[in-house]
């Protein structure tokens, strides 16, 4: 499997930057040259966002964003026509569909990274990199935990379930259960967590990036 098939979905506020305040935008640091990588790789990227498209176009035009990206799935697209839900987890079988994969094949070849729990997929059974205050940590981050994945299997719901079998367990945390590991400097837990009684699958397959809340708000890098 090459990685020009591999999909990433990217969560938009508080992942990729600050953007909820129109006046004091911001990009994550290190986000851009971690998105140059990627693509140079051949990954295909994609912005998953509960946002509106009004909101994802005015952020995506403000930093020059639109080249990295194949397609932005916006609040119509996560959650349908029905309103945004509190605790309801996205839908990814939209970007599945445009790609022309199938909801089978989405667990090798797709991906989704966000800072909330809810960014995980609620309809498709694929790797979820969790970050919290994702925006208030270097992105560069991210290039050791998914060169990591790429190195374990030709499939990432494989190279998730590689990585979580060679690490000491852990006991259950919130809900969650998991491997400890070490990769590339970065702490991660790998493992399955339960957080949504509503999503229609019992698990999902996450790997969160072990960081303490930031003290301070001064680590983005870049303002519209």
């Amino acid at each position: 499997m090459s990685k020009g098939r591999r999909i990433i979905c990217w969560d938009l506020d508080e992942t990729l930057g600050k953007f909820r305040d129109p006046k004091k935008m911001s990009l994550t640091k290190g986000i851009l040259p971690v998105l140059d990588r990627l693509k140079a790789l051949g990954f295909r990227q994609v912005i998953t966002t509960a946002a509106s498209s009004g909101h994802a176009d005015f952020v995506i035009k403000s930093f020059s964003l639109g080249h990295y990206f194949e397609a932005v799935f916006s609040l119509e697209h996560i959650y349908g026509d029905s309103s945004q839900e509190t605790g309801l987890n996205k839908h990814y079988l939209p970007v599945a569909v445009f790609f022309g994969i199938s909801p089978e094949q989405a667990s090798h070849d797709m991906i989704s990274i966000g800072n909330h729990q809810r960014d995980a997929p609620a309809d498709l059974d694929f790797p979820f990199i969790f970050r919290p205050y994702g925006s208030s940590y270097d992105a560069a981050a991210f290039i050791p935990i998914i060169d990591r994945l790429n190195s374990e299997s030709d499939s990432w719901g494989q190279a998730h379930w590689q990585l979580h079998s060679s690490g000491p367990n852990f006991v259950k945390i919130e809900h969650f259960e998991g491997s400890l590991h070490n990769v590339g400097g970065i702490s991660i837990a790998t493992g399955f967590a339960y957080w949504n009684p509503k999503r229609t699958r019992h698990y999902d397959r996450t790997i969160a990036v072990l960081e303490s809340p930031p003290i301070n708000d001064n680590n983005s890098e870049m303002v519209a």
